[in-house]
């Protein structure tokens, strides 16, 4: 991971977590949401947003 470029950073962030978490539909929770989904894991995340 030391050694990883940017653009697959961004790539992996983008396709495993906000994509995961459908981020472009989430128009003013779509920041928490994906902060949740880094932290937690997409699934989880997606599980607050349907509690709250």
């Amino acid at each position: 991971m030391k050694g990883i470029q940017t653009a697959e950073l961004n790539e992996i962030y983008d396709r495993q977590y906000w994509d995961a978490v459908k981020g472009d539909q989430l128009a003013g929770v779509d920041y928490v949401v994906f902060d949740g989904a880094v932290n937690s894991g997409p699934g989880r995340s997606i599980m607050w947003l349907q509690q709250a």
